[in-house]
C-alpha cells in the first residue's frame, strides 16, 4: 500500500513568544503578546486613525506569511481562535486575504470567549501569501485578540516515508510533519522510533513508520500527538499488538476523550494487526490522539479528513457509532466557510 506523500501543515501557538514566521505589518505597535491564564496570545488594540488606510485587501494587513510546499488543487483550511473583548468599540471583522486579493471576512461578536474561524480554500500554486487583516470601524476603537492560527491539509495521508529517521526518547518531544509526538513515555523509559519496520504487513505497515515502546517490552507507553490541523475523521494501521492498546481522541487534552477504542474490542485485520476508525460528532474537531500501548507496535498508512471534506467532497468514510467515553461539546464556535 502507498499513499500520496504528505504535504505541508502548521500550527502557530504564541505560548512560546514567537511568531512563527508570521511577518508583522508596519502597524506592528498596535499588536502586542499578552498571556491570561497560563496562555500568551496576539492582541490588537489601536484607534483607526492610529491604522494603516485600507489596501487592495480591502482590510488593515496584520501579519502575513507565505506557506510552500503546498499541492496544487488540494484544499487546504485556515483556522484560528479569535475573541473581541468587551469594550466600547462596535463592529469589527476579521479577514483573510490570499496573495493580496481580498478573500473572506468574518464578524466577531463582542464577546470574552474565545471562537473558532476556519475557512478552507483551494491552492493554485505551490506557495500561497496568506495575510490576516482587520475590518476597522470608523469611529471608537477596535480590540481584538487571536491565537492558535492553524493551516493544514483537509485531507492529509500520511505514510512516513519522507520523514526523518529518528529516537523519541521518554520525556521528549519531536515535531513531524502533521503532529508533534510527545513521548509521556512508562516507568521504564521506552522510545519511539520513526524507523524501518522490520516486520511489514501487507497494506498495513511498509517501509519506514512510527515504532511504539520500543526497547523495553513490559513497559506501559502513552504517547501523544498533537495536531497541526482539526480533524473530523482519523484512521490508521496499527500493527504488531501484543497488548490490549487504547487509542483516545481529545479536543483537548484536559478534557474527556472524545472516543477510546480499544483493541479487544475490534476484530483483527490480520492476527496482531488492527485498523482504527473514527468519525466524531458534528461539531466535535480532532486536535490529539493519545496511545497507551505495551510491547512494540507500529503506526502506519494515516489518514485524516476536516469536516468540510467529509461533508462536501466524500462520504466515503464511516460514522463509528460505539463511543466509550462521554463526548465533550466543544465550547468554541467552529463556521467552516467552502
Amino acid at each position: 500500500m502507498t499513499t500520496k506523500h504528505a504535504d505541508y501543515s502548521e500550527c502557530t501557538k504564541f505560548s512560546d513568544n514567537q511568531w512563527n514566521d508570521w511577518k508583522l505589518s508596519e502597524q506592528k505597535r498596535c499588536l502586542s503578546l499578552k498571556e491570561e491564564n497560563l496562555n500568551t496570545y496576539a492582541s490588537l488594540y489601536s484607534a483607526p486613525n492610529d491604522l494603516p488606510s485600507h489596501s487592495s485587501c480591502q482590510a488593515t494587513p496584520l501579519i502575513r506569511k507565505t506557506i510552500t510546499n503546498l499541492v496544487p488543487g488540494n484544499i487546504y483550511a485556515i483556522s484560528l481562535l479569535a475573541k473581541r473583548p468587551q469594550t466600547n468599540g462596535i463592529a469589527t471583522q476579521l479577514s483573510w486575504s490570499i496573495d493580496d486579493v481580498f478573500y473572506h471576512r468574518s464578524d466577531l461578536k463582542k464577546t470574552d470567549e474565545w471562537e473558532r474561524f476556519i475557512v478552507d480554500f483551494r491552492a493554485t500554486a505551490s506557495e500561497h501569501t496568506l495575510t490576516l487583516g482587520s475590518v476597522e470601524p470608523e469611529k471608537g476603537k477596535a480590540q481584538i485578540d487571536f491565537d492558535e492560527i492553524r493551516f493544514y491539509p483537509c485531507k492529509a495521508e500520511i505514510d512516513f516515508e519522507i520523514e526523518q529517521s529518528q529516537i523519541i526518547e521518554s520525556g521528549r518531544s519531536a515535531k513531524l510533519r502533521h503532529f508533534t509526538v510527545h513521548n509521556q513515555g512508562g516507568e521504564k523509559g521506552s522510545e519511539i522510533r520513526v524507523a524501518n519496520t522490520d516486520r511489514p504487513v501487507d497494506g498495513m505497515s511498509d517501509k519506514q513508520a512510527i515504532l511504539l515502546a520500543k526497547s523495553q517490552s513490559t513497559d506501559k507507553q502513552r504517547a501523544v500527538f498533537e495536531l497541526n490541523g482539526e480533524y473530523s475523521y482519523i484512521e490508521f494501521a496499527w500493527t504488531q499488538i501484543h497488548h490490549n492498546s487504547t487509542a483516545s481522541f481529545h479536543n483537548k487534552l484536559e478534557a474527556a476523550a472524545l472516543c477510546t477504542i480499544s483493541t479487544e474490542n475490534l476484530e483483527p485485520t490480520s492476527s496482531l494487526n488492527y485498523w482504527i476508525k473514527y468519525r466524531s460528532n458534528e461539531g466535535e474537531l480532532i486536535k490529539y490522539i493519545v496511545l497507551s500501548t505495551q510491547d512494540h507496535s507500529y503506526i502506519d498508512f494515516m489518514t485524516m479528513k476536516s469536516a468540510s471534506v467529509l461533508t462536501s467532497h466524500d462520504k466515503s468514510s464511516p460514522l463509528i457509532p460505539k463511543k466509550i467515553d462521554t463526548p465533550v461539546q466543544l465550547t468554541d464556535a467552529s463556521t467552516v466557510e467552502p
